[in-house]
């Protein structure tokens, strides 16, 4: 019999939705915004595991709604801000996370903010967006 995994969205980067389908019975909430825990609550019943964003409230509530067959929350994120830690300790519930996935990205941000500021993007666009636009100035 196959695990059942609640997830927080349809569907993630990378078909990970769909490859964790193939080893388990993935229940997805439906809703296109960020759900709160009372949205999850229903969908959680008797899931081994949830899968949610890190910005996804997991709290007592929705671990009880999940039941004593609830072993995992595993977090598509760096944090544990959004997880009632201490009531998933108190159910023997294990609390995940993927601590170095957001280092690229914050990378590339970082240099794309630099190049931005370095070669002032945002008042080249205002003066672009205004009508502005067309004296070359080598200080610029």
């Amino acid at each position: 019999m196959k695990q059942r995994v609640l997830t927080t969205r349809a569907a993630l980067p990378g078909g990970g939705i769909a490859r964790l389908a193939s080893h388990a019975e993935v229940v997805a909430w439906p809703g296109t915004g960020k759900p709160e825990p009372r949205d999850l609550a229903e969908l959680a019943k008797g899931a081994s595991a949830i899968l949610a964003l890190g910005n996804d409230r997991v709290d007592a509530a929705l671990l009880d709604a999940a039941g004593p067959t609830l072993r995992v929350v595993a977090l598509a994120s760096m944090g544990f801000d959004a997880v009632d830690r201490e009531a998933a300790a108190e159910r023997g519930v294990v609390v995940t996370h993927t601590p170095a996935v957001l280092a690229e990205t914050t990378a590339d941000l970082t240099f794309a903010l630099i190049l931005m500021a370095r070669r002032r993007l945002g008042a080249a666009r205002d003066s672009l967006a205004a009508g502005q636009w067309g004296l070359f100035r080598m200080d610029d």
